[in-house]
């Protein structure tokens, strides 16, 4: 083991845990927003569904990059958990309902993210 290899260690483990943090955040968010008054009207349909799949495809991301390729399963399932828990919290806020349909969104957004991104890494091992 030379020298630098610790430190490229300690580098990436660092990026994970940032990555880890991001995802945390964002969540956090999803709730904390969900939960004001104004949120029952910030997205009218179908804009809502974008808002799902945007917010949806960046946790993924986040999830993957903080747990890494061989954890793929595990970040979409708890990313559909996140989104579960997200329709139930609706369920409780007065003015909001959870949907069925924002959950497939959340799901699909999920699939998608991790779709491409297995695409781009198989593209780009092939390149080289």
């Amino acid at each position: 083991m030379t020298q630098q290899q610790p430190r490229i260690l300690k580098k990436y483990i660092v990026l994970r845990v940032l990555f880890l943090l991001g995802a945390l955040t964002l969540v956090t968010i999803l709730f904390w927003a969900g939960s004001q008054p104004q949120a029952v009207s910030l997205f009218p349909s179908p804009y809502d569904k974008i808002a799902h799949f945007f917010t949806f495809s960046i946790l993924g991301l986040l999830l993957w990059l903080s747990a890494g390729e061989k954890c793929v399963t595990v970040c979409i399932v708890l990313g559909i958990l996140i989104g579960i828990l997200d329709e139930w919290h609706q369920a409780s806020l007065p003015g909001r309902t959870p949907s069925i349909y924002d959950l497939s969104v959340d799901i699909f957004a999920l699939l998608f993210i991790f779709a491409t991104v297995t695409f781009y890494k198989k593209r780009r091992c092939r390149l080289k």
